[in-house]
């Protein structure tokens, strides 16, 4: 018998569940029966929908989001009875492998654990397990463990854990101690205490370190979890996809088929092929240059560490950069150095006035005997004659106390600053132990934050006028108030990021529909009054939450109010999407930067990174950006290839890095950016960002 081989080379991490017939009903079941239907959709306060029903039953349309629904919770129930597999997220359908322990640390301190993602997908109509690997780190030592090896360790609010009872180990979140009890939040009960050896917190991976080190214990747990994630070893994607589909196999054996009354579910354990009709694979996308140069157009490179070396900078401002330095007593002189390094230049970089026609100005110079002096520090430089002409504070904090708390100095001193109209850059021990190393990158932080375009794209958009990157930050204070703070960044045609606009204070989650609309329209009549002579009609607006269409409808309006004939593409950018996309083809297995998958009429898969003409690396095995767009007004026909187009072109106009492309487009990263130091920031009810730093990348 000849062996079939496989040729097709494109593939999915997509395994295709078969129902043995088709769904042609749900049923709704009433709360009262639900024991009797164990296996059903939860619909918050109406009644649970289910594929099997009885004549007493409402029957209602087939709905795919149902039917998904069900089959996921009929897959976690099924997982649940086998020994060694623990469902941690049943949205998500996170299954941890308990019985396959890959690494323990500190005598079960913590032990690293093989986990898979498997929610469950629709795609025109069939279903499939979106599966996909990566590990989990996870605390063994109960509260009382912790606390007495480590009496000022801090569990973090509101984080998951899990409380003992007399059936077992139930899910709950830490809210704080009193009377040497762990007050702990259930949904069924509110807040519920319970003795400190009975709950056991669900720690972030850096805590279970600094527990590590508490207890003395020397691993290399920072290596494993790379290697253990896939993240340096050999080709990880071809690596990845073989685990993915080795799970698949064992999830075929161990639970399926699956059945729910009359209907028998199936998986087959093999990825599926991009192939028509289910998936339309394109590569007609282009590579967009980048100008380095406001005035001469020859001065382009697809490099753009090549085109800053050659070229320089695309704006020539001719003038200072000047800067204050805030810093512990005893880094002084590698302060002055990394500053005298980023004027000079090495290698390839030729310094500051040659690379971007400016030079770097110390005007002050502030030394501490401790981090918690800073925030005096910074006082003074408000208060004084220099704080109007400082463009950057550069201040040192190592980065294992930058980011430990939210109090910490790194966020304390870039807080206090900007509440006064001043951006500022870190520096940590790396940089300032490998200046040579660093300068080119730091030269370009400085040079951004300051006010000025470091490239944009060689070409402009003929297709779109305006871009717009929308994004909020959300805190829940102690009084479970939950405060929203809408954010936009605005960018023209050729990319060029011109202006950062947020509400003024925060308002209710409730109230999201009328700020976000006042942004978008503030946002528009800020740019025509900066630009009045540019055309402002087509308009792209990318964000990375998922807007209601009325919410969407809304923000057209208000559009309208000011562009009465505008046209706006809502596009949904979700960049947490389970799905991988693999070529066998290349080298390492990934699958090609620029190449998409059409899914349906207005969604597709985007790569945005893999093999790629620049010769670009990464670690690990690509993420893929899964986009769906919507017009007001509506279209018929919508033509993804642009909506496409410029996603990709705008990942490469990220300021903050030397590298030829990022992962998602500055539209959402600079967007995101700013929502995570906001949700930071926002804890100070007090806070307010200075509308003197609204014209400069403060969050590079």
């Amino acid at each position: 018998m000849e062996q079939v081989i496989d040729i097709y080379t494109k593939k999915a991490n997509l395994y295709r569940l078969k129902i043995n017939r088709p769904v042609k009903e749900l049923y709704e079941i009433p709360e009262t029966e639900l024991k009797n239907y164990p296996i059903v959709r939860e619909r918050g306060t109406r009644p649970a929908v289910s594929l099997v029903g009885d004549k007493r039953f409402k029957q209602i349309r087939t709905e795919p989001y149902y039917v998904r629904d069900i089959l996921r919770k009929a897959i976690c129930q099924a997982v649940e009875k086998i020994p060694g597999l623990v469902v941690e997220d049943d949205k998500r359908v996170k299954i941890i492998k308990k019985a396959s322990m890959l690494k323990e640390y500190g005598a079960k301190t913590a032990v690293i654990y093989p986990c898979f993602k498997s929610p469950v997908w629709e795609i025109n109509g069939q279903f499939y397990l979106c599966i996909d690997y990566e590990i989990k780190v996870k605390n063994h030592l109960k509260a009382d463990e912790i606390f007495s090896m480590a009496p000022d360790f801090q569990i973090g609010h509101f984080s998951k854990g899990f409380y003992k009872t007399e059936e077992g180990w139930e899910k709950a979140k830490f809210c704080g101690t009193i009377d040497k009890q762990i007050e702990v939040y259930l949904p069924t009960k509110g807040i519920y205490k319970v003795a400190p050896e009975n709950f056991l917190p669900d720690l972030p991976v850096q805590s279970i370190i600094d527990l590590l080190e508490r207890k003395g214990a020397v691993t290399t747990i920072n290596r494993d979890i790379k290697q253990l994630a896939l993240l340096t070893v050999d080709k990880p994607p071809k690596q990845r996809l073989e685990r993915t589909t080795r799970f698949a196999q064992e999830l075929r054996d161990a639970i399926f088929p699956i059945k729910i009354g009359e209907y028998e579910i199936n998986l087959e354990p093999s990825p599926a092929k991009l192939l028509s009709p289910e998936f339309e694979v394109r590569d007609n996308l282009e590579e967009s240059a980048s100008s380095f140069d406001h005035d001469d157009a020859t001065k382009s490179s697809m490099s753009i560490i090549n085109g800053l070396t050659t070229f320089g900078a695309y704006e020539k401002p001719r003038k200072n950069i000047n800067i204050a330095l805030l810093t512990r007593r005893g880094k002084e002189d590698q302060m002055e150095q990394i500053v005298e390094q980023t004027n000079d230049g090495s290698f390839r970089y030729r310094g500051m006035s040659e690379t971007f026609c400016a030079n770097l100005i110390v005007k002050e110079r502030m030394v501490t005997d401790d981090f918690s002096e800073y925030k005096d520090e910074c006082h003074a430089l408000i208060r004084g004659p220099n704080a109007h002409d400082i463009d950057v504070v550069l201040f040192y904090v190592p980065e294992k106390i930058g980011r430990a708390s939210y109090n910490s100095p790194y966020y304390e001193t870039k807080k206090l600053l900007l509440k006064s109209g001043i951006v500022s850059q870190c520096l940590d021990e790396d940089t300032l132990q490998s200046p040579k190393f660093k300068d080119l990158g730091l030269a370009l932080n400085i040079f951004a934050k300051a006010g000025h375009a470091p490239w944009v794209l060689e070409s402009g958009f003929d297709d779109v006028d305006l871009f717009i990157g929308l994004s909020y930050s959300s805190v829940r204070l102690d009084n479970g108030i939950k405060r929203i703070m809408g954010y936009v960044n605005v960018f023209d045609r050729f990319g060029r990021w011109k202006f950062y606009h947020g509400n003024a204070e925060a308002f209710r989650y409730e109230d999201r529909d009328t700020y976000f609309k006042s942004l978008i329209k503030d946002s528009i009549i800020k740019y025509k009054a900066q630009y009045p002579n540019r055309q402002l009609r087509r308009i792209e607006i990318h964000y990375t939450q998922k807007f209601r269409r009325e919410d969407k409808e809304s923000i057209f309006q208000a559009a309208r109010a000011v562009l009465p004939d505008c046209e706006i593409a809502f596009v949904w950018i979700n960049l947490h999407s389970p799905v991988r996309l693999f070529d066998e083809s290349t080298p390492d297995g990934s699958f090609p930067r620029g190449d998409y998958v059409i899914l349906n009429d207005n969604q597709f898969l985007l790569a945005t990174t893999g093999a790629n003409m620049f010769k670009e690396k990464g670690m690990g095995t690509p993420r893929i950006l899964n986009v769906t767009t919507s017009f007001l007004p509506e279209k018929e026909e919508v033509d993804l290839q642009p909506i496409a187009q410029h996603i990709l072109s705008l990942t490469r106009l990220n300021w903050a890095s030397t590298r030829s492309f990022s992962h998602e487009p500055i539209t959402t990263k600079y967007a995101r950016d700013i929502a995570y130091l906001m949700n930071v920031f926002m804890l100070d009810e007090n806070f307010s960002l200075n509308d003197r730093v609204t014209s400069k990348p403060w969050f590079l």
